[in-house]
């Protein structure tokens, strides 16, 4: 919040490093390459306007995006454990077929 509140046109270099920083390096870590293109251009082009409430705005708008992020990457997740809980049934199914 500090640096979201001060109106020096020096807080915005900083601000944009500290999200790039927090927030890109950590989904790069988690493995979530590919979605941190689309939010480092975000920060990147993001304009302040020396206007509190655009910073407010444009800083929700990168953490919306984010969180849509996160939701894709959790749905892929649970999708791929549905997969391979599909495929290890039916494999199961296959080699242990009951006698009548």
């Amino acid at each position: 919040d500090y640096l979201l509140m001060n109106a020096t046109p020096r807080a915005i270099p900083l601000i944009k490093l500290v999200v790039q920083k927090v927030i890109i390096e950590q989904m790069n870590r988690d493995g979530m390459e590919r979605s941190t293109v689309e939010l480092s251009s975000l920060i990147e082009s993001l304009d302040w306007n020396g206007n509190l409430e655009v910073r407010r705005q444009c800083l929700d708008n990168v953490f919306a995006l984010l969180s849509l992020h996160i939701k894709t990457e959790a749905i892929s997740i649970l999708e791929l454990a549905l997969w391979k809980k599909s495929v290890h049934s039916f494999e199961t199914k296959q080699f242990f077929v009951p006698r009548t």
